[in-house]
């Protein structure tokens, strides 16, 4: 076998030994980039490689690095397992937007489009009124299997509702501006 010739194709095939190599000796960086802003950690993610993004992100790595297309190593994952573990264990920011303005869960070129968890925190009194009725729908929509959607339209419909209410429907900039101070 051929020995692996840069630390980009060896994170790609997962030659850690090759990578630790590289890295503990002071050539490379987890964050180095090739010409195209490509790092080893956007290519262990690629390819699903945790343990070595375990590796590289204990060396320094960032799992937010970006490469000349603003895209993050979560942008080009392609497996929806791995994508949740980059969110929920390595913290990568899901709402962050290549060059093209996607995010890694708006990602139309990925084979498999990765939808974060949506956790519901109870709202204390103090913080603002949720009647019951309310409650009930909150908690529904967690139960149900696209939460992230399903809180999306209870929001809208919540501003249409409130634009609605405010000056039999006309709601202008001076009515934004006066809500805001409220």
């Amino acid at each position: 076998m051929a020995r692996t010739t840069n630390i980009w194709i060896a994170a790609s095939d997962n030659d850690i030994d090759y990578v630790k190599n590289v890295i503990e000796s002071g050539q490379h960086t987890p964050n180095d980039k090739d010409n195209n802003g490509y790092t080893p950690i956007h290519a262990a993610a690629s390819y699903g490689h945790i343990e070595l993004l375990k590796y590289l992100i204990s060396k320094g790595g960032n799992i937010n690095v970006t490469d000349e297309d603003g895209d993050t190593p979560l942008h080009s994952v392609e497996d929806a397992e791995v994508a949740r573990i980059l969110v929920e264990d390595f913290k990568a920011d899901w709402k962050l937007k290549n060059s093209e303005g996607q995010t890694a869960s708006s990602n139309t070129d990925s084979a498999t489009q990765f939808v974060p968890k949506v956790e519901y925190q109870r709202m204390d009194v103090d913080q603002g009124p949720v009647d019951e009725e309310n409650r009930k729908k909150i908690e529904a929509i967690m139960q149900s299997e696209n939460p992230e959607e399903g809180l999306q339209a209870f929001m809208e419909d919540i501003v249409r509702n409130q634009l609605g209410a405010q000056n039999d429907g006309n709601y202008d900039d001076h009515d934004r501006k006066r809500t805001r101070n409220d």
